[in-house]
């Protein structure tokens, strides 16, 4: 059996689940980081740039998540 923490390093990112593809990448981010550190929007936001950029994502960051590729959604998912 894993001890507790290392259960809390494992995480599981499925292959396809977007069903906020309405949503930009910056909104899911910001959202996504806003809920998982409790902070206020314009940190969540301020971190969620920094985050997409980080993996190569910046110049798509206003842009529908419906419109990504697989690899880009995985990399939004991260």
């Amino acid at each position: 059996p894993l001890s507790a923490d290392i259960k809390k390093k494992i995480g599981y990112l499925p292959e396809r689940n977007f069903s906020f593809d309405t949503l930009t990448a910056l909104e899911f981010v910001s959202i996504s980081v806003q809920l998982c550190l409790k902070i206020n929007h314009k940190e969540a936001r301020i971190k969620a740039i920094r985050g997409l950029e980080s993996v190569g994502l910046g110049f798509a960051m206003n842009q529908r998540l419906r419109t990504f590729s697989k690899g880009m959604l995985q990399k939004v998912g991260l």
